[in-house]
């Protein structure tokens, strides 16, 4: 994977742009925001909750933390593969997800 490519993945997830309900939803593509699991489809709940993507999850902090979270996420080069290795399944399984 280009370093590039890799950066465009996890800006993706950083901004909960891409691949996620919530945001397809957003712009009109999907009648919903929620994923098929019925949690809300944003990029956090694919890395800490639904249960499609659990070999992709983080440990999940206080929402008062989701900040600190995020902004430490990105330090680690083993956390930015997997973010990229999410976004990048969610985005080639896109039509298994879609909500009904």
């Amino acid at each position: 994977m280009s370093h590039s490519f890799g950066s465009n993945l996890i800006n993706l997830f950083l901004i909960n742009r891409g691949p996620f309900p919530s945001f397809l939803n957003y712009i009109g593509k999907y009648d919903s925001p929620n994923c098929i699991c019925s949690g809300y489809g944003d990029a956090l709940h694919y890395a800490w909750d639904c249960s499609v993507t659990k070999e992709y999850h983080f440990v999940k902090l206080s929402l008062n933390s989701e900040n600190i979270w995020l902004s430490n996420l990105i330090k680690y080069t083993s956390n930015k593969t997997k973010i990229c290795r999410l976004v990048k399944w969610l985005s080639d399984n896109e039509s298994f997800l879609r909500p009904v």
